[in-house]
């Protein structure tokens, strides 16, 4: 039994007297109990309140008290009858970044002074645990789980990068470089869609396969080779000059060249016009696309009135330079009717 004035008086018997002790009982990191035990919850289990938290047990876990900013994440997950169950094992600390965890029935809550307490559960769990946990490439979790998206997908977002699920693809960390690419393109909604694998190591590339294609990052140039395309620019397939390609631009033109690395066509970019590179701002903007003046790789370099004749140019940013401006390839630029790659220009505006 035991008293102070601000908790009143309250026994601890049985399994939960066991942690309380073990934790100092009331001098101890959960303090006094300010309640008894109270029985009949999930799966016949019982609890027991304390200053700094409860201590929760059942027949199938033992009994674990939780606490802190751990016990913050459980409770909004609904304690024990929520998604997590019952925590399997008391707080660990001394993790990365001085960080802590707990394990439940269903998954772990991770806290790191940065991030906050953050569960991680289901078939994110286990991208998460393929990767390391929060020692892995993707650190900890910087938010919980988010459904409602593109064909019943959810998402979780971590340090480096979220990971992605679908019923149809399971769940795939994206970061890095490649991470950029995939937010360009608008995450699952966009054309790449799901990540349907992880990212591995290919002949001096970091490779990713989405249901849409795949991502390459290019080790030794530093760039991102945009979905399903061959780095080299001259591989650009269109060779009849002033013939109209299946986008709906003359072939070997700046527009032409730029959505052929984009893997759009006319109508995805403005819906009128006729197509020339003046107006794939105004069609960025039509369609709620970012538009910025600091360049990523990836982008769409823009160019207005300024620049071909008042009909404008586009190119693709490769490179971003320390000074801020970027290394472009376009087609009919310094090369007419050819591929050039400018190594230090600005764009009047970046499409992302």
């Amino acid at each position: 039994m035991a008293w102070s004035p601000a908790t009143g008086a309250h026994p601890v018997w049985g399994a939960i007297l066991g942690p309380y002790g073990t934790v100092g009982y009331e001098a101890g990191a959960l303090g006094y109990p300010i309640s008894g035990e109270y029985c009949g919850l999930r799966d016949g289990g019982c609890a027991q309140n304390f200053q700094n938290g409860p201590v929760a047990w059942s027949l199938g876990t033992g009994a674990h008290p939780v606490r802190g900013a751990i016990l913050g994440a459980y409770a909004g997950q609904g304690y024990e009858a929520g998604h997590l169950g019952y925590p399997v094992s008391s707080e660990y600390c001394g993790l990365r970044d001085g960080g802590c965890a707990q394990n439940f029935q269903n998954g772990p809550v991770a806290w790191s002074f940065g991030t906050g307490a953050h569960p991680v559960r289901g078939a994110i769990l286990g991208s998460y645990a393929g990767q390391g946990f929060e020692a892995g490439p993707i650190g900890y979790p910087v938010g919980g789980e988010y459904c409602g998206l593109r064909d019943g997908g959810c998402a979780q977002n971590f340090q480096n990068g979220p990971v992605a699920w679908s019923p149809g693809t399971g769940a795939h960390p994206v970061r890095g470089a490649i991470l950029g690419e995939y937010a360009a393109q608008g995450y699952e909604a966009g054309r790449l869609g799901y990540p349907v694998g992880d990212e591995f190591p290919d002949g001096g590339h970091a490779v990713q396969f989405f249901q849409g294609g795949e991502v390459r990052w290019d080790f030794a140039a530093r760039r991102i080779v945009p979905p399903g395309i061959p780095v080299v620019g001259g591989n650009y397939p269109e060779s009849s000059i002033g013939s109209i390609t299946s986008r709906g631009f003359a072939a070997r033109y700046c527009t032409d060249f730029a959505a052929w690395r984009r893997g759009m066509v006319w109508s995805q970019i403005n819906s009128g016009g006729d197509g020339n590179a003046r107006a794939w701002r105004d069609g960025w903007v039509q369609r709620g696309r970012p538009v910025s003046n600091v360049p990523k790789v990836g982008a769409i370099a823009w160019w207005g009135t300024s620049r071909g004749g008042g009909y404008g140019h586009v190119g693709i940013v490769v490179g971003v330079n320390p000074d801020g401006s970027a290394a472009v390839e376009h087609y009919n630029f310094e090369v007419r009717n050819g591929y050039s790659v400018t190594p230090s220009i600005r764009a009047e505006a970046y499409l992302y």
